[in-house]
């Protein structure tokens, strides 16, 4: 019986330690989806003068992920919502660290302007994103593995305690 438990833990353990690894992994394809948009949102803005709104509608039908967010900030736009607050709640939607809710933020504040302007502040959104993405990369390794260490580390001391 006390094996049966000892292995119910462990697996539990496992459990715990999958979860981990998925969240992360999933905040990092949120990142990588956010600055292929931010890219493309660029060069539709700049090259064919896409009206912003349906550009939104246009990527909220193409990116699963993202698409939620996009279709609330649309949401909000035909409200008449201001674009900073929008996409500060958008960045909350995708769980985004504070630095990238700030970049979407000063992004909202940018928006509307002339053609250049826009792009210019997609481009420097989409690279404060990219930083982001890298230090989450570079991190992602001691991340797995810390958490792996605190789930079969709490594990083993409970089996300890059981056998």
């Amino acid at each position: 019986m006390k094996a049966l438990g000892a292995a119910l833990v462990l697996a539990a353990a496992g459990g715990v330690w999958l979860r981990t690894l998925a969240g992360q992994r999933r905040e990092l394809d949120t990142l990588r989806r956010l600055a292929a948009l931010l890219a493309r949102m660029g060069a539709e803005i700049q090259g064919r003068r896409t009206p912003l709104p349906r550009l939104m509608e246009e990527l909220a039908r193409e990116e699963p992920r993202l698409g939620p967010g996009l279709r609330q900030v649309l949401s909000g736009l035909r409200a008449g919502e201001a674009l900073p607050g929008l996409l500060g709640r958008c960045a909350d939607t995708w769980s985004l660290s504070p630095w990238c809710r700030t970049a979407l933020w000063e992004l909202g504040c940018a928006l509307g302007g002339d053609a250049g302007e826009s792009a210019e502040a997609l481009a420097f959104a989409r690279q404060r994103v990219l930083e982001e993405l890298e230090e989450k990369r570079r991190s992602q390794r001691e991340r797995e593995r810390g958490s792996a260490a605190l789930c079969f580390s709490g594990a083993a001391l409970v089996v300890i305690l059981l056998l």
